[in-house]
C-alpha cells in the first residue's frame, strides 16, 4: 500500500469471541491461499478437524468447499511418507497420487509410486496400472447360494439400482431383510453417500 502511495486501504475487522476462535480463524484463512500443495491443504484440514472435533462436513462449511473435496483431499494423508513428500515437491501430481491411492496396501502403493516416477507415467498410465493391479489383489467373490427372487422383489431392486447407478442386491429373511449397495471405489462410496442423504 505505501509503494502504491496508497493512503487508505479496504479493511475488515472481524471481532472474535476468544482466542481459540481466533486461532481457528487464522487456520481458516491460511488454507484459502492459492499457494498451498495438495499435502499442506489436507494437513490443514486434518489440523482443524482435530483442534476443534469438526466432522468433515464442518470443515468443509468453514473453508468453504464441497464435502467431497475435503475428503478426497484428507484422503492423500493415507499415502506413504515417500509418496506424500513426492507430492508435497511436485515431483508427481494430485492425479497420480489419487490413483496410487485405489491400491491397497502401504507396499503396492510405494511400488506403484516409484514405477510412476521411474518411468515417469501420466495420470492416465497410471490409473490403469492402479486399476490392474487393484483387480489383481481384489479377494475372490464367495459363492453364494441362489436365491429365488419373487417378481416384487426384483422390481424393488431394479428401482433402487437405477436410483443409484450401482448394483444392489435385497436379501429376505421371512419378513425382514437387507439391502446390499456396492461401491467400486472410495469416490464412489462418497457419492452414493451424497444421493442416500439427500433423499
Amino acid at each position: 500500500a505505501k509503494k502504491s502511495c496508497l493512503t487508505e486501504v479496504p479493511a475488515r475487522i472481524m471481532e472474535v469471541a476468544n482466542e481459540a476462535e481466533m486461532l481457528e480463524l487464522s487456520i481458516i484463512e491460511n488454507l484459502q491461499r492459492s499457494d498451498l500443495n495438495p499435502v499442506e491443504l489436507a494437513l490443514g484440514y486434518k489440523n482443524l478437524q482435530i483442534k476443534w472435533g469438526l466432522t468433515q462436513e464442518k470443515v468443509a462449511q468453514r473453508v468453504g468447499k464441497d464435502r467431497a473435496t475435503v475428503a478426497n483431499t484428507m484422503r492423500l494423508l493415507e499415502l506413504p511418507d515417500p509418496v506424500l513428500l513426492s507430492l508435497r515437491n511436485g515431483e508427481i501430481s494430485m492425479g497420480h497420487a489419487k490413483a496410487i491411492l485405489a491400491v491397497p496396501g502401504t507396499a503396492r502403493r510405494s511400488a506403484l509410486w516409484k514405477r510412476v516416477v521411474s518411468e515417469s507415467l501420466s495420470v492416465r498410465q497410471t490409473e490403469q496400472t492402479a486399476r490392474s493391479i487393484a483387480s489383481v489383489t481384489r479377494p475372490k467373490p464367495v459363492k453364494r447360494q441362489p436365491t429365488e427372487t419373487s417378481p416384487e422383489l426384483y422390481d424393488f431392486t431394479d428401482r433402487i439400482r437405477r436410483s443409484l447407478g450401482t448394483k444392489v442386491r435385497i436379501v429376505k429373511k421371512g419378513k425382514k431383510g437387507s439391502i446390499q449397495i456396492e461401491f467400486f471405489s472410495i469416490a464412489e462410496l462418497e457419492r452414493l453417500v451424497d444421493m442416500l442423504s439427500r433423499m
